[in-house]
């Protein structure tokens, strides 16, 4: 019986971090485009990106840059990050699995 918990318990976990991750990947998707079209600057695509994620009770970093485009001059790339430590990332972590480490998305648009 132990064991099985211990077995459901990990397939609970590694499925809340994955569906953390998708919905990290989503966000940053999210405010790359509203920056692209001039919805949003980078502080307030900031702001969206935590906002949307504070569900879930953990610090994330959200990185927004406008860089120029190194194929294109006359174009920027809008650069969206996002990462928390796993061991925010992790409900429970009895077997000290997520301790290190970073669950990290990023998100690249172009803006003409």
């Amino acid at each position: 019986m132990p064991v099985l918990l211990l077995f459901v318990g990990g397939i609970i976990q590694f499925g809340a971090v994955f569906f953390l991750e998708s919905n990290m990947v989503n966000v940053a998707r999210d405010a790359a485009r509203r920056v692209s079209t001039g919805q949003y600057d980078e502080l307030q695509a900031e702001t969206y990106a935590s906002d949307k994620l504070s569900y879930w009770g953990a610090t994330f970093n959200v990185d927004v840059q406008l860089l120029p485009d190194p194929i294109n001059p006359t174009e920027t790339e809008i650069v969206v990050e996002i990462d928390v430590p796993l061991a925010d990332a992790a409900i429970v972590d009895l077997l000290g699995v997520f301790n290190s480490g970073t669950l990290r998305a990023r998100a690249v648009m172009h803006q003409e």
